[in-house]
């Protein structure tokens, strides 16, 4: 990760300092499944807006 604003830090439970220059999987679920995990992977890499997107949302309950 290059950059993470107080937003993030606060929802992912680590310090800037943590997640600055770490693997971006720093922030994956354990019990996350491979599949939806690829899935979100690709939808970054093609900048789908989560937010908008359809194919790419994931919802926390």
């Amino acid at each position: 990760m290059l950059y993470c604003n107080n937003e993030f830090e606060a929802v992912s439970a680590f310090t800037g300092e943590e997640l600055v220059g770490s693997r971006h999987n720093i922030v994956r679920h354990p019990d996350m499944p491979p599949p939806v995990y690829e899935h979100t992977w690709q939808c970054l890499k093609a900048e789908i807006n989560f937010a908008r997107s359809t194919d790419c949302f994931i919802l926390h309950l």
